[in-house]
């Protein structure tokens, strides 16, 4: 079992788990730090911790595209912390070619589209 992250005995007891991770680990957008988010309080020994912008994780889990990646993605879109519009607006700046744009485009939509069918108030494009 690994020490920490997924699969660790912390995700056990817990249900949550972190990993670190370092720039080259996600396919994002360009302009990316310019939207993390600085974590440091007593609750973290005034240790610094920075977090992608919800948007731009939800578009480098889109792009690994894995069943519980789309999961995830899914269900940020189903509780209105991603909109389509807000990460259709940002594909354009993916490290991606045109085919590989288009494919994560057309599984945005299709993602929007099963929730919409599915009941969920969905902000459109």
């Amino acid at each position: 079992m690994a020490p920490s992250g997924e699969g660790s005995q912390f995700h056990d007891t817990y249900g949550y788990y972190a990993q670190g991770v370092d720039p080259s680990t996600a396919v994002l957008p360009e302009d990316w730090q310019s939207r993390v988010h600085k974590v440091q309080s007593g609750a973290t020994n005034l240790r610094i911790g920075y977090c992608l912008d919800v948007v731009d994780l939800f578009l480098s889990k889109a792009v690994a595209n894995r069943e519980k990646d789309r999961e995830f993605c899914m269900a940020l879109m189903a509780c209105r912390y991603v909109t389509p519009g807000s990460a259709l607006a940002l594909t354009p700046t993916m490290p991606l070619d045109q085919a590989a744009e288009r494919a994560l485009r057309a599984r945005i939509r299709r993602w929007a589209k099963s929730l919409r069918d599915a009941g969920h108030d969905i902000a459109g494009e």
